[in-house]
This record gives structure tokens, C-alpha cells and sequence, in this order.
């Protein structure tokens, strides 16, 4: 059973929420293992945001929170902490723009400060180092995708590994 590190006064099973039909997000199964991967070591510490439409609750934010959980057994995913959203068809949708347009960057000075004397690896949560290529810009070199059970998995690779594909 996993552990549960957040509390929101409201609980729902995985089975009461759903993914709104939009395939408005995207993630890579990088993304989803990372997540997964935490909520394994560290616990569920974040709720997801749930908006309820037309008897459907809706993952308004928290969809690769979603998508971790769903790839762990049943039995081991409690009732989560969701925060409820009240919204309806015409606002879910915004509700989801502003959730997708807050995404933070950070700048690599002070990324580099707030992980000093930590045992923080940055590539662990999806931050390019000095060597990596970032492949979510627009001077991208290339982009290594693997397929694994029919989703996409995105891979950053240093400028040598990425030369040796090209081979």
C-alpha cells in the first residue's frame, strides 16, 4: 500500500475519476516511471484537482499523478486526496488552460543553488544538465523515441549517446 503524505479532507478511488477526453496533455512514460517512481519512495504528496461534469470526475491537474497510480496494482493504491473544482462544461476546459499555463521554469543559477549540498541528482526529475540536449525547444538537434507497450517514451541524451543513434 502506498503512503498517502497529503490530506485534503476529500478522498476518491481511482475508479471514480477519469481523464477529461481532450488529449489535451500530453506525457512521456519518462514523465508518468519519474512520477511513479516517487510516489513508490516518497509517498502520494500531491492531490489531484478533480472537476465533476455530467456525472464524470474530471483530472483538471495532476494527470501524470493519474497516470503513475493507474500503472500500480490495485491493491496498493488507497483513496487519494483530491481537491474538488467547481466548474462545468464551459469552465472545465479554462480550468484546464490555467492549469497547463502554469507550468514554472527556473533559471540554471539558481536551480544549481537550490540543489547544493543536496544528494539530488537533477535528471532524476527531468531537469537538462550541462550535457543534455532539451528537447522541448525549438533548437532541438533530434529527439530519441522509444515505444514500450504502445506509448511513447521521450529520452534526454548527451550529445555523445545521441551522435552514436545517428550511426
Amino acid at each position: 500500500m502506498i503512503n498517502v503524505n497529503c490530506s485534503t479532507g476529500t478522498r476518491m478511488s481511482l475508479d471514480q475519476i477519469e481523464p477529461y477526453p481532450s488529449n489535451l496533455k500530453k506525457h512521456s512514460m519518462l514523465e508518468i516511471d519519474r512520477v511513479e517512481n516517487s510516489i513508490k519512495e516518497d509517498g502520494l504528496c500531491f492531490p489531484i484537482t478533480v472537476g465533476k461534469v455530467n456525472g464524470h470526475n474530471y483530472v483538471i491537474d495532476g494527470e501524470a499523478t493519474y497516470l503513475a497510480l493507474m500503472q500500480l496494482p490495485k491493491e496498493e493504491v488507497p483513496e487519494i486526496p483530491v481537491v474538488l473544482v467547481r466548474c462545468n462544461e464551459s469552465t472545465i476546459k479554462k480550468m484546464m488552460l490555467i492549469s497547463c499555463s502554469t507550468n514554472h521554469s527556473v533559471a540554471e543559477s539558481s536551480l544549481k543553488h537550490f540543489v547544493e549540498g543536496t544528494d539530488l541528482n537533477l535528471k532524476d526529475y527531468g531537469f537538462p544538465t550541462y550535457n543534455l540536449i532539451d528537447f522541448h525547444t525549438d533548437v532541438d538537434i533530434g529527439l530519441y523515441v522509444e515505444t514500450i507497450g504502445g506509448k511513447f517514451s521521450e529520452q534526454k541524451l548527451n550529445h555523445e549517446d545521441f551522435e552514436g543513434l545517428l550511426k
